[in-house]
């Protein structure tokens, strides 16, 4: 409850007297209101004396402009800062188990944690910690309370003298710590006080897990929870609130059932973590269902998922960006309570980052997103690894495996800065190792399991040739790359001569543009573009080419990347011939996505009219326009 009290030796009207509330939720979701004396405001006291109150939500952020005018006109205004935060039950990030599943019991006094030590394996697995540390060891953990954050909590005010408040830093991709507690029962939903002050826009994602059996010893199973998408905060001591949820991006619902129970944090990037906290979870939230893609690959034209709410959702009110663009062209079928969402627009051979919101009639929302590519498995590709050996030999088309063993000749078949004369094919602890990369078909066959290899340490000034018969066709060129470090580069380019000697030149094609995946296992799709910025296209005809992948020598030196493998997407290009009497339209296509040739007379007319359409079938495609006219414009447009 809002009550300030106004004080004035002249009389003040109650009219007079008006308060601009800013709200604003956990998930960051606000609204302002203006509040008089005639919708919300209760006003009390003699005129020269009021006392003002205003309702107030729980668990909110409030800026209040106050204005107030006496009865001769003099106004006078302040405003004010404060949030109602409430939480049910906290828990600090640095305390964490210690001495093989052991825990404080509760109530857990500040420093209740400190000079206790984890077990490796068992309470912890942290690359920066020692086997056997002391809590809050100065070069893990660091006092909290920096640039932005907000006062210190309660428990810290009521402690004299009053202690520091810490955080568990350096918490990084891999990095693990149980926490054991009696968790409170209720159904709850979960945040963390969390800071991320890297310079790249890639989320840092904290995993929480239950531990469900195990406890105390090295063997721990564990069943996911949901995870914390971290944005960049502007600083490593600039905190945020960050909620859990699930992989539909729903707020995950905890009932901790008044038990002993294990949580498990689990990092996927670089973060610090300050404390959580359990909020009564809101039971009345939209709830996204049915996501797909979410993740991965699927050669797919339909990008769908379900929308439910007991309140009701508006169709207005469900907002989807596709790669940073918002999207109108939505097909809804079902009622506001229980929508069936279409976006049936996704074209073949891309990577996709897709948002939805939706926002139910009371205001509240739920969010995920989604990343996954459409890119033809039937695409030609080849390994990184499999690069040229001794002196320019190669396979043709080569099978999984094939360069196994064979040695490469530095500064013809390849060069490795890290690493000096011969490179042995998929050397493990050299150049060459496990991607864990998301296993493609021919490194899943159970009766011939095969290790899905990359190139590691491939550093500024790097580079590798790849020689084959690529096919006929003109291509858009994807790599596939991870980094754990800020955005760098990679250039492709043509051998025009030399091949198999030390002496070559080459012909740019185009750079690849990689930026930081958030792990050295977390790939991504880079396409290949030109100097303007546009894919760029290759055109091969069936004959021998070598390709040469270069990390060109940059200044200031630029991080590490791995490399998977690369790929031919074919381009989507259309050609109109005269045939007789006919036009035929011939263009390449690809399963599971339909094509519409359309035609205008005049460039200038306001609308395409459709001539036909086919579905893809992975080669070409047409379509047959008899002469009907002098002039006509065609394009072709996947549906």
């Amino acid at each position: 409850m809002l009550t300030p009290a106004i004080p004035r030796f002249f009389s003040i009207n109650p009219s007079g007297v008006k308060v601009r509330l800013t709200v604003t939720n956990l998930l960051g979701q606000g609204f302002v209101t203006n509040l008089t004396s005639a919708n919300g405001l209760t006003i009390s006291g003699p005129s020269t004396n009021l006392l003002v109150t205003a309702p107030l939500i729980t668990n909110s952020f409030y800026t209040a402009s106050i204005t107030v005018a006496d009865a001769n006109g003099s106004a006078v205004g302040n405003s004010v800062t404060f949030d109602t935060l409430a939480p049910a039950y906290t828990w600090e990030a640095p305390d964490y188990d210690y001495s093989g599943g052991l825990f404080v019991p509760e109530p857990i006094p500040v420093d209740g944690y400190l000079n206790l030590s984890g077990q490796s394996g068992v309470d912890f697995n942290y690359a920066n910690i020692p086997p056997f540390n002391n809590y809050r060891d100065g070069s893990i953990v660091g006092v909290e309370g920096g640039t932005g954050d907000f006062p210190l909590r309660l428990q810290y005010l009521t402690n004299s003298p009053v202690p520091s408040a810490y955080d568990l830093g350096y918490f990084n991709g891999g990095n693990w710590v149980n926490y054991t507690r009696n968790f409170p029962t209720g159904l709850y939903n979960i945040f963390v006080r969390a800071a991320d002050g890297s310079t790249t826009a890639a989320l840092g994602n904290v995993g929480i897990s239950v531990v469900t059996n195990g406890w105390g010893q090295s063997g721990q199973t564990t069943t996911n929870l949901g995870t914390f998408n971290i944005p960049v905060t502007g600083g490593w001591q600039t905190y945020v609130w960050v909620p859990l949820r699930d992989s539909s991006g729903n707020l995950v619902k905890f009932n901790g059932g008044g038990t002993t129970n294990t949580l498990r944090a689990t990092s996927a990037g670089s973060q610090n973590l300050f404390f959580y906290a359990l909020f009564p979870a809101n039971t009345n939230l939209p709830l996204l269902s049915g996501v797909f893609p979410i993740i991965g690959s699927q050669l797919t034209n339909t990008f769908s998922f379900g929308v439910q709410s007991t309140v009701g959702v508006s169709s207005n009110s469900v907002v989807v960006t596709v790669n940073g663009i918002t999207i109108s062209n939505l097909v809804f079928s079902g009622t506001i309570n229980n929508w069936t969402v279409k976006y049936p627009h996704l074209t073949p051979n891309l990577p996709y980052v897709i948002t939805v919101t939706v926002t139910d009639l009371n205001g509240n929302s739920s969010t995920t997103t989604a990343s996954f590519d459409t890119m033809n498995p039937s695409n030609y590709t080849w390994e990184a690894e499999d690069y040229d050996h001794d002196s320019g030999f190669y396979f043709d088309n080569p099978q999984t495996n094939a360069y196994a063993g064979l040695g490469a000749d530095a500064g013809v078949d390849t060069v490795q800065v890290n690493f000096g004369g011969t490179y042995s094919y998929r050397t493990l602890g050299q150049d060459n190792g496990p991607s864990g990369d998301v296993p493609r078909p021919q490194y899943q066959d159970i009766n011939n399991p095969q290790v899905d290899g990359s190139i590691g340490f491939f550093s500024d000034g790097a580079w590798c040739n790849y020689t084959r018969n690529y096919p006929a066709g003109t291509y858009n060129i994807y790599g596939r790359f991870a980094t754990a470090s800020v955005g760098t580069d990679a250039n492709l380019a043509q051998v025009t001569s030399g091949w198999g000697i030390t002496t070559q030149t080459t012909n740019l094609l185009g750079s690849f543009a990689i930026p930081n995946t958030a792990g050295w296992s977390t790939y991504a799709y880079v396409p290949l573009r030109d100097a303007s910025g546009n894919l760029a296209t290759v055109t091969f005809n069936g004959s021998t080419n070598t390709l040469q992948l270069i990390r060109p020598v940059d200044v200031p030196a630029s991080p590490d990347v791995n490399v998977n493998f690369l790929m031919l997407a074919p381009a989507l290009t259309a050609k109109a011939s005269l045939v007789g009497t006919n036009v035929i339209v011939a263009f390449q296509t690809v399963t599971n996505f339909n094509y519409q040739v359309q035609y205008k007379t005049n460039l200038t007319d306001p609308a395409w009219i459709l001539l036909g359409t086919v579905g893809g079938n992975n080669g070409f495609q047409s379509v047959t326009d008899p002469v009907k006219s002098a002039t006509r414009f065609y394009r072709v447009q996947i549906q």
